[in-house]
């Protein structure tokens, strides 16, 4: 019979492998939606004993995984509307671990993509798994006082706001063109009168 491991030995595997992520997401309906996962593995893991990478749907019908550099996603929902993407970040000298993301893009959210989806990570050492829980919220409907047809609707409100916003500026405005009306009739009326004048200097004795 094979020793127990001790509590420190476990902890130390845990922190040299493991995978984490939000516990809850939120989204509207339509939009797209990142699931991220973050990934430690031992900075001296070779990538022949780095196994798949994998998210499930909360329905266990549809997952993505990441093998040997390939992704693919399979079951009709995530073919269709998912896709996945890792990347890795270098690890300095002497560290011991090595730190990574995986990237579970869902497009088109409806409200029944609401549930858990679980990350995986697989390697030669071990299988870790991690949950998020995925909320997507209906389309918010608008206002009643946003309603843009009634006869006390937003539009006709903001109508009004600006008429009387812009009702002393109107005013002044409205005075100084009336200034330059009356001005501007003095200045025919003198004109008339000098061409009137000429006429009359101009007519034979």
């Amino acid at each position: 019979m094979g020793l127990p491991k001790n509590s420190a030995s476990a902890t130390e595997d845990e922190i040299l492998q493991c995978i984490t992520t939000e516990p809850h997401v939120e989204a509207i309906e339509g939009e797209n939606v990142d699931l991220i996962f973050n990934l430690t593995i031992p900075a001296d893991l070779s990538s022949d004993r780095l196994y798949e990478r994998t998210v499930w749907s909360a329905d266990r019908q549809n997952y993505c995984e990441i093998y040997r550099g390939i992704t693919k996603c399979h079951g009709d929902d995530f073919v269709r509307r998912a896709e996945i993407s890792e990347i890795w970040y270098p690890s300095s000298d002497g560290e011991a671990t090595r730190h990574g993301q995986i990237l579970l893009q869902l497009r088109n959210v409806t409200m029944g993509d609401t549930g858990w989806y679980q990350g995986e990570l697989k390697t030669a050492h071990d299988i870790n798994n991690v949950n998020t829980r995925l909320v997507v919220k209906e389309s918010s409907e608008q206002p009643e006082d946003d309603d843009t047809t009634g006869p006390n609707s937003k539009q006709e409100r903001v109508v009004v706001a600006a008429w009387w916003e812009g009702f002393g500026a109107g005013v002044v405005v409205g005075a100084g063109g009336l200034g330059l009306v009356i001005i501007g009739v003095v200045i025919a009326k003198l004109v008339i009168r000098r061409n009137d004048s000429e006429k009359t200097s101009s007519v034979p004795v």
